[in-house]
C-alpha cells in the first residue's frame, strides 16, 4: 500500500474504505501519487480532501458492486 500523506477529509475516508491509495489507483485507472494528491493541502499542491468529479461514478460503481458502504454524500464531504 502507498503511503498515505495526510488526513484530508473526505478523500481519506473514502480511500480508507476502498483499500488505501495503490486500491483506488487502480479502481480508477491512475497512479498512485494522483490518488495521494486528494490527500495533500492545497498549499501544497494537493486537493485538499477533494476528490475530483470525474472519478466519482466510478468509485460509486466499485463500491456499489463489491457492497462498500458509500454514498454521494460521502464524496461531498
Amino acid at each position: 500500500m502507498a503511503m498515505i500523506k495526510g488526513r484530508c477529509e473526505p478523500a481519506r475516508n473514502i480511500i480508507d474504505r476502498l483499500g488505501g491509495v495503490t486500491a483506488t489507483a487502480k479502481i480508477i485507472n491512475k497512479t498512485p501519487s494522483a490518488v495521494s494528491r486528494w490527500l495533500v493541502p492545497r498549499s501544497e499542491g494537493g486537493t485538499n480532501g477533494r476528490i475530483p468529479q470525474g472519478h466519482w461514478e466510478t468509485i460509486l460503481d466499485f463500491a456499489f458492486k463489491h457492497k462498500i458502504a458509500l454514498t454521494l454524500d460521502d464524496l461531498l464531504g
